[in-house]
């Protein structure tokens, strides 16, 4: 079995998924954008890369677009479409997340001090 992998052999047959630990790799920080049909899979997305990365997920940002312009501002929170502490708490076991960056990671993203990645524009379907 590789070294650092999501699941443990705990005897012949029998395989056994880990918890995620605190010592892991970094944080997983997302902007989001579309329209409900588009960002509940956005966020189940985000929540299985974080954890075959062994990440920290962050709550992710929802942002305005074309097809969100017009719905109530609530619209642009994730707490909007989920309860965040049952969200955090049903994904314990699987996936850390925290509701912000750490401050120190806020400065550093404000300031352009990390890798950014944009997707390309994907027109919708």
């Amino acid at each position: 079995m590789v070294k650092g992998s999501i699941w443990q052999g705990v005897g012949v047959g029998t395989w056994k998924v880990l918890v995620p630990n605190e010592k892991n790799n970094g944080f997983i920080y997302a902007k989001i954008s579309g329209g409900f049909e588009k960002i509940r899979p956005l966020i189940c997305d985000l929540v299985a890369i974080s954890r075959l990365l062994n990440a920290t997920l962050v709550i992710p940002e929802i942002q305005q677009s074309t097809r969100s312009k017009g719905i109530s501002y609530k619209f642009r929170s994730f707490s909007y479409l989920y309860n965040e502490e049952q969200f955090i708490a049903s994904l314990k076991n699987d996936v850390i997340i925290v509701k912000s960056l750490p401050e120190k990671l806020k400065s550093g993203r404000r300031n352009n001090e990390f890798p950014t990645f944009r997707p390309k524009s994907i027109p919708d379907c």
